[in-house]
């Protein structure tokens, strides 16, 4: 397995627009690409303008594909 844990700072009128986008493409990265066992965002409590992702794949090439 593969894991990535990223941590994303906002500007405080981005929020919106990155969290409909998180909204829109996670769904589609679980279901088209079959390595990718894990891949979702959250808030952080607290910190109204941070945002974490925590993806796990299959193996590094299955993330070296996901980059792609």
């Amino acid at each position: 397995m593969f894991g990535l844990v990223v941590r994303f700072d906002l500007y405080e009128n981005g929020t919106e627009g990155f969290d409909q986008l998180a909204e829109e493409t996670a769904p589609l990265i679980r279901s088209q690409e079959p390595g990718t066992l894990i891949y979702t965002c959250h808030e952080v409590e607290g910190e109204a303008n941070a945002r974490i992702f925590y993806e796990l794949y299959r193996d590094r090439e299955a993330f070296e594909e996901h980059e792609r």
